[in-house]
């Protein structure tokens, strides 16, 4: 089995462990506010749910932003220094293409990577004609034969990033959905079909280690729904801008990749200005974050604190 195959069943075992997880918790919840308090109990219940999700949410952010700037302080390098094999990297300067510049199949952005995801409605194993689940229909990605030119020194790039928020683009519906539609279609007549895990697999092997210029368009299931309930996530790394790269080195092509644990990661701007805006975001969210969980946590469990 594939490794990217396997680190996504992983991935999805755990995710699943986890909610089966908390909607055990949350069932004992319930159970307990509403034997004590009896119906009155669902207005502490369902806003407590409702915060803590929000709270959970904010903190996870947080968690996120506080991270990276930490893997960026920690493993800023200097671009003329001599690396090993495998060691982590922090680097700014602008991808360059050799060749034609490629562009992303929605937006239409020049870029050297991209990658997208499309998801549709399919009917569910009910009998029921609204019983539809969201279900991975299309995804792809490609890497163009890149380099990340820090002005002193070129890195070739061996993997497709994982991308902050400003280069990544969603849509429901409208024109993307609409050409998503026509590509579902199209896909369904002529593409091989593969399974979730067979095609979110190959795009974590990508995002690792890959040879470039590489690129797959990979058809799991065709939709049961209309355009306007079509999901589209597009990232893009743009060229001819200033971006900071943090990845890991591969000595035999002197290039980077994604084998540090959380894979490539692309920023817009230099290292210093996306330190500033990371700094910003996890303080804010923790200021947001960790008042939603205490107030969540407090009113779904009211029936342990509670005065006698």
């Amino acid at each position: 089995m594939p490794a990217g195959k396997q680190r996504f069943i992983l991935k999805a075992s755990v995710t699943f462990i986890i909610l089966v997880g908390l909607i055990s918790l949350a069932g004992i919840s319930v159970n307990a506010t509403t034997t004590r308090f009896g119906n009155i109990g669902w207005a502490f219940w369902l806003p407590g749910l409702f915060l803590l999700i929000a709270g959970i949410v904010a903190t996870w952010g947080s968690a996120t932003s506080l991270l990276d700037a930490r893997a960026l302080r920690a493993h800023r390098a200097n671009p003329l220094d001599t690396f090993s094999d495998g060691q982590t990297l922090a680097l700014t300067g602008q991808v360059i293409v050799d060749g034609d510049v490629p562009t992303a199949p929605y937006s239409g952005t020049p870029c050297a990577a991209y990658s997208y995801q499309v998801s549709g409605q399919r009917r569910g194993a009910g009998s029921s004609s609204s019983d539809y689940r969201q279900q991975l229909c299309l995804l792809g990605y490609r890497l163009a034969n890149a380099a990340l030119d820090t002005g002193a020194r070129r890195f070739p790039l061996l993997a497709i990033p994982d991308v902050d928020d400003e280069f990544r683009a969603t849509s429901l519906g409208g024109e993307w959905g609409d050409a998503a539609l026509v590509h579902i279609r199209s896909a369904a007549e002529a593409w091989t079909s593969n399974s979730e895990a067979e095609a979110r697999g190959a795009l974590e092997d990508a995002r690792r280690n890959t040879i470039a210029p590489q690129s797959a368009d990979l058809f799991v299931v065709s939709t049961a729904t209309g355009a306007n309930q079509i999901s589209i996530l597009e990232d893009t790394l743009p060229v001819a801008t200033t971006i900071t790269i943090l990845g890991t080195y591969a000595s035999g092509s002197e290039g980077l990749d994604g084998r540090r644990i959380g894979g490539m990661k692309a920023f817009p701007g230099d290292i210093d200005e996306r330190l500033q805006v990371l700094d910003l975001e996890w303080r804010k969210g923790l200021k947001v974050g960790l008042p939603l969980l205490a107030v969540g946590l407090a009113l779904l469990t009211p029936a342990w604190w509670w005065p006698a």
